[in-house]
């Protein structure tokens, strides 16, 4: 789904919902205090793009997990408070940085570096099939982070009045509410303990989402094998197509002889097939010889090869016989009805031959520039555009796939996985789901830790910064000092967002 489609149907979706709600809302409709007592049972409110769950059920639950080990609770959130103190003042020089590096142009008009803070917009830089990952990663960061709020402020003995989510345009969260009143009451480091309590949850967070990462293959081990498998594949490609095509659960062991033994190798595999000249073919020379017209003479057309499987149709529908060599200038040696074969060249230095030969049969032979070794062999090259490529994938599934056309196209026509089941019952692509969620889970309990702690108006690091002045200068936390920080890094923040967007929407 695009952005536009889906900034479309979300407001759509939003305008239905206030209309809806308007007109229940009014005096005038006859279910007006039917709705009121059913959001008023629920717990919601809806606002405009907005809707909140609120409730009081897990209030106990918040006292509870307070009082498990106290001391304990208490030494972790007093290591968070020093945490979250040293964190905004990482994260007021990071942001710095970020700005000064996203906006500074070299010489040549080139931006020194991507910005850190990247916005997740989906349909924009994040995919629809990810929504659900990108949607419940960000839902569970959020209530980790209020969770450690909750239990900080029942451990220093500060009521909580209530919790719940929301949604806000497609944008989940949480909330607690915490009584301003007993927090007022408590001292300024134990405020300082339940203000920094939410982004240290989140850096706990991300050390555990990153050590899971970097453990996952040993943690699998029992189920999988490492490999590299084709876990999806996009049916309407031509590396789908015909009887050679690409399937789901095939291990693909090279490309054009290039080892892949993890799916990085296969993306540096296609890479360089794309940015290297196309290889040549080492063919006997015997074989050259051997090469007849076939029994009828069809007209010649040269083959398209932007976008080609080489072997796709049915075997019962390919020619047999090699066509002989032409010293036409042009490519077009091959029939239009030979999807098996195409235009290989071999140039000498008084002359160019044209070969219309099986692709299939050519790429069984070693690679070669332009001399080949063996001086029975001669180096055929395949007359291709200049962005198509001849790449012979090698798998367990059968015969190797011959594909013709942008190895772009290729690699974006499978999505490939690590983890090779050691039994079929075993699901292919459940690694790939939770490495996806886990990668999102990191990413947005980073940012969470790094935004909330900067020092800016309706943050947390607001709080963070009134609190922590106020323990090391009582006085200058009640000078004009305060809004001003609070103001720079308000600033800070809305710029290095701006320059994130605009570096988002020029890709």
């Amino acid at each position: 789904m695009s952005g536009i489609l889906l900034a479309i149907s979300v407001s759509t979706t939003w305008f239905i919902i206030f209309i809806i709600n308007t007109w229940l809302s009014t005096g005038s409709s006859p279910l007006k205090n039917r709705y009121a007592k059913f959001l008023h049972d629920c717990n919601l409110t809806v606002g405009t793009a907005q809707l909140r769950w609120n409730t009081t059920r897990f209030n106990r639950l918040f006292h509870r997990f307070s009082r498990l080990h106290p001391t304990s609770l208490r030494l972790w959130f007093n290591i968070g408070a020093v945490h979250g103190v040293s964190l905004m003042f990482i994260s007021v020089i990071l942001t710095i940085f970020t700005l000064l590096s996203s906006t500074l142009i070299k010489s040549r008009g080139s931006v020194t570096s991507k910005p850190i803070l990247t916005p997740a917009l989906p349909g924009i830089n994040v995919a629809s099939s990810d929504l659900v990952f990108y949607v419940s990663a960000l839902l569970l960061s959020g209530i980790i982070h209020e969770l450690g709020h909750a239990v900080a402020a029942r451990l220093n003995h500060v009521d909580v009045n209530s919790s719940g989510v929301f949604l806000f345009v497609i944008y989940p969260g949480a909330f607690v509410d915490i009584d301003a009143d007993s927090l007022q009451n408590t001292s300024s480091w134990r405020q300082l303990n339940i203000f920094c309590a939410g982004v240290w949850h989140n850096f706990i967070s991300v050390v555990v989402g990153v050590s899971l990462l970097y453990s996952f293959p040993l943690l699998l081990t029992p189920g999988y094998i490492s490999g590299v498998v084709i876990a999806d594949v996009d049916r309407s490609s031509v590396a789908y197509a015909g009887p050679s095509g690409l399937r789901i659960g095939y291990q693909i062991s090279d490309v054009n002889s290039c080892p892949v033994t993890k799916p990085a190798d296969w993306l540096s595999c296609v890479t360089s097939v794309m940015k290297a000249p196309p290889n040549g073919y080492c063919f006997p020379t015997d074989q050259l010889h051997t090469i007849h017209p076939p029994a009828v003479q069809l007209p010649v057309q040269q083959i398209p090869t932007d976008k080609f499987p080489a072997d796709q149709l049915p075997t019962n529908q390919l020619p047999t016989d090699e066509l002989p060599p032409t010293d036409s200038p042009t490519p077009d040696c091959c029939p239009m009805d030979s999807p098996s074969h195409l235009c290989f060249s071999d140039t000498t230095p008084h002359s160019t031959r044209h070969y219309c030969l099986s692709a299939r049969h050519v790429t069984d032979f070693p690679h070669c520039s332009s001399n080949c070794p063996d001086p029975t062999s001669v180096c055929l090259h395949p007359t291709l555009t200049d962005t198509a490529r001849l790449l012979r994938v090698t798998h367990n599934g059968g015969p190797s796939l011959i594909f013709l056309g942008n190895p772009v196209e290729l690699h974006q026509s499978i999505t490939l996985s690590s983890f090779v089941p050691r039994i079929n019952y075993l699901p292919l692509k459940l690694p790939l789901y939770f490495l996806r969620f886990i990668n999102y889970f990191v990413s947005f309990s980073g940012a969470l830790a790094v935004l909330n702690a900067l020092p800016c108006y309706y943050l947390d690091g607001e709080y963070i910064f009134r609190c922590f002045l106020y323990i090391i200068s009582p006085t200058l936390s009640r000078s004009i000092f305060v809004p001003v920080v609070l103001t720079v890094g308000s600033f800070i923040l809305v710029a290095n967002l701006i320059v994130a967007f605009i570096s988002l929407m020029s890709m």
